[in-house]
């Protein structure tokens, strides 16, 4: 990843990347100042400031008299004041930056763009101003750091989009009107505004109110309200009423970091974060993407985990979505697990033996890959739907490349692989003599009759049997500890088996997300199968949980892009469809209808038009 396009990463995409950088032991502060800087609505400013200091030392000067003056570097008395000149620019650039930073300071500090030593000096230069300038450092309320408010940035971002937005952070922000383009609306132009608002709205901490009116555009209100649902809202009635608002719908922030400067200041904002136990940390908080379905006892990223990669991989090839153009996707939903990797302690849990990891998206890279040139494996039945579309496809386009590209599931998607039951069991057994044994005699009572096998929760051959279960019954397994009962009586969270399994580079990816792998399939060519009853046994590195693989060539990771941009088609289609419920179809809907249905997608000019431009935005982490 350039520089460059660090600095230009949203603010959400920056943080993760920062922690990925600290969790690697690297010291961040200078790239936060950089990326503070970058980010300013001063930084013509700030450049051109540092590019007056820097041509004052190429020219052996230095700065003295805030700026406005400057001498001789190393000289000192009357040296120093003969060779004094008067720097008159370069002052008013200096005083400029100063101001400019003291205004960014508070909401800076709110997004952790402030490096915990510097927040003394920011504190003090804040004070300062707002003493000089009569207040002159308040924030206006709407302010976006000094950006601008959020309606002045959709408006930028969306100039044929009329939006009115009104209010601020401290009292919240009322939207009135949304109007996108005729030509827009299929494109997913309003749930991007949206997504947009909403996540602005988390930075700063701040309430969003509105009343669905059909004036503007939309077909009817029940759908207007379920289209708002999808973003956070809920009706303004019941236990949801909020009397601060006339509105008939409001959302509560989202991001309870986000409203540490609103009543800690500037010193209680961007500091390091809490400890887990601490008054006002969530469950969200310390896990974001919901690897466990109960509270977890420390932050997740902080899980210290014994993982060694065994190399038996071939080389991720880097590629882009411009590469595909021309050609047809197909969805690979997969799980996140790992591939290639042994892991043998989750914290200060000791495994008996250490449990292998077989993909995920990584195993087209595998030995399967390298043997038989195996790109999927899944179930008899889905890889028989996917040859199916495939072959279909190839049919009617016969010398269009036909492209399955993953796309990811939840965190506990993992559930269903073998090698994750067996993560879960090597933490229960290393942590039996703290579970209570009645919890345990209830659940055992539980599973027996999910599994008559089952050998009991602490017994020594839990890790065998949770190994060689059925995927479903090993679901049933994993999820029924990650309950608040088993969790009280003392069993560890599923959360820890699922994060030790997920393969590292995805760990903080939502679902949803495409491009972590992509293949060219072969269709046509004979489907491989891992069992020898009643199917033809000939892979020569079969996949202990999926029966069954389909042949293809390797093409490489992409940048990852949401689902509703890899496949515009479908989300034009289903646009104004409705549930059951007669709300809009949300994500998971359309997440089934596209797994299931299976509608290859055209990867036109306009497709690659719309991904680039999302990922010009600084999107991707790659």
């Amino acid at each position: 990843m350039s520089e460059y396009n660090i600095l230009n990463l949203p603010i959400a995409d920056f943080q993760a990347y920062l922690g990925e950088m600290r969790s690697a032991g690297r010291n961040t502060d200078d790239l936060v100042r950089q990326y503070r800087s970058h980010n300013s609505p001063f930084s013509a400013i700030n450049s051109a400031a540092d590019e007056h200091q820097q041509g004052l030392a190429e020219s052996g000067r230095r700065s003295v008299g805030g700026g406005f003056l400057s001498k001789e570097a190393g000289t000192t008395g009357w040296d120093a004041l003969k060779s004094v000149d008067f720097e008159g620019m370069g002052g008013l650039l200096g005083a400029v930056q100063a101001l400019g930073q003291a205004f960014d300071a508070p909401y800076s500090a709110a997004r952790n763009l402030i490096p915990k030593e510097d927040m003394t000096a920011e504190a003090l230069g804040t004070a300062g101003v707002a003493m000089s300038g009569g207040g002159l450092a308040a924030r206006p309320s709407g302010s976006v750091g000094m950006g601008g408010s959020i309606s002045d940035v959709i408006k930028s971002k969306y100039p044929d989009v009329k939006v009115d937005l009104f209010g601020g952070p401290e009292k919240g922000y009322e939207l009135s009107k949304i109007v996108v383009p005729k030509d827009g609306r299929s494109a997913g132009v309003g749930t991007q505004i949206m997504d947009d608002i909403t996540r602005m709205a988390d930075e700063q901490g701040a309430k969003v109110s509105l009343t669905p009116d059909t004036e503007f555009g939309g077909t009817s209100v029940s759908r207007l309200k379920g289209f708002y649902k999808r973003f956070g809202f809920v009706e303004n009635k019941g236990k949801n009423k909020d009397f601060s608002t006339r509105n008939t719908m409001h959302r509560t922030p989202q991001s309870v970091s986000a409203n540490a400067s609103q009543s800690g200041g500037l010193l209680g904002a961007g500091l390091a974060r809490k400890g887990a136990g601490e008054k006002g940390v969530n469950k969200t908080d310390l896990d974001p993407l919901g690897y466990g379905n109960i509270k977890m006892d420390d932050y997740l990223d902080s899980t210290d985990l014994g993982l060694r990669d065994l190399g038996e991989n071939l080389p991720r090839i880097q590629r882009s979505w411009e590469d595909l153009e021309g050609g047809l996707l197909l969805p690979f939903y997969g799980d996140r697990t790992s591939r290639g990797y042994e892991l043998d302690r989750i914290n200060d849990t000791k495994f008996s033996r250490p449990v292998y990891t077989e993909g995920g998206f990584d195993f087209m890279r595998g030995p399967a890959n390298q043997s038989d040139n195996a790109v999927w494996a899944s179930a008899k039945h889905i890889i028989d739907r996917i040859e199916g579309a495939s072959a279909k496809a190839r049919k009617e386009f016969p010398d269009t490349p036909i492209y399955g590209v993953t796309g990811s599931m939840a965190p506990d998607g993992v559930d269903f692989a073998n090698f994750s039951g067996e993560a879960m069991a090597e933490l229960v057994s290393g942590n039996r003599g703290g579970i209570n044994l009645d919890a345990a005699k209830s659940f055992d009572e539980r599973m027996s009759g999910l599994s008559p096998t089952f050998p009991g929760l602490l017994s020594d051959d839990l890790r065998d049997w949770a190994g060689s279960a059925p995927s479903e019954v090993r679901k049933s397994f994993i999820r029924g500890l990650d309950t608040k009962p088993m969790r009280q009586a003392g069993v560890p969270s599923a959360g820890l088996a699922r994060y030790g399994v997920t393969e590292p580079s995805v760990r903080d990816v939502p679902s949803g997300q495409f491009g972590s792998a992509a293949a060219e399939l072969r269709p046509g060519t004979p489907l491989m199968y891992n069992e020898p009853t009643g199917n033809d046994y000939r892979t020569t590195n079969p996949h202990t949980t999926y029966n069954t693989q389909m042949q293809g060539d390797y093409v490489g990771q992409l940048p990852l892009i949401p689902q509703r941009l890899a496949f515009p088609d479908a989300y034009g289609r289903m646009e104004h469809q409705l549930d059951k419920r007669g709300n809009l179809l949300g994500e998971a809907n359309k997440t089934y209808a596209i797994k299931t249905q299976l509608q290859p997608q055209p990867i036109t000019p306009r497709m690659i038009d719309g991904i680039m431009d999302y990922l010009s935005r600084g999107r991707d982490l790659q």
